[in-house]
C-alpha cells in the first residue's frame, strides 16, 4: 500500500454552515503539525489573514477544490513554510493579544 507523504487539512467554513469563522486556530494547528492547508476563500473569513502564504486559498467550488487538491497532492508546496508560519501563532502570544484586544475595547480605546 503507498502512503501520502504530506498530510493534508482541507478547511471551509461553508461545510459546517458558516459563512464567517473569525480567527481560526485550525489552520495554524495544521500548519504546525507541516500540513499543507486548503481552504475557502470567502471575503467573511479570516483565513487569509491567518493562512498567508503558507497554504492555498481557494473558491469554495468542487471544481477550484479539486483543482488546488491535485496540485498537493502531487506534491507542490506553498511559497512559505507552513511549520514556520505557524510559529507565530503560539498560544501564549495569541491569549496575550486577545486580552489586549478585549482590554482595549472595554475601555473605548478600540
Amino acid at each position: 500500500m503507498r502512503f501520502l507523504r504530506q498530510a493534508i487539512c482541507i478547511y471551509s467554513s461553508h461545510r459546517i454552515q458558516r459563512t464567517r469563522e473569525g480567527f481560526d486556530l485550525t489552520y495554524a494547528e495544521a500548519m504546525a503539525a507541516d500540513c499543507t492547508v486548503i481552504a475557502a476563500d470567502h471575503p467573511d473569513s479570516a483565513a487569509d489573514e491567518v493562512i498567508g502564504e503558507a497554504g492555498f486559498l481557494t473558491e469554495a467550488t468542487v471544481t477550484d477544490v479539486t483543482a488546488v487538491l491535485r496540485r498537493a497532492l502531487t506534491g507542490e508546496r506553498p511559497a512559505v513554510d507552513p511549520e514556520t508560519h505557524a510559529r507565530q501563532f503560539d498560544w501564549d502570544r495569541v491569549a496575550t493579544d486577545a486580552l489586549e484586544a478585549y482590554t482595549a475595547a472595554a475601555n473605548g480605546e478600540w
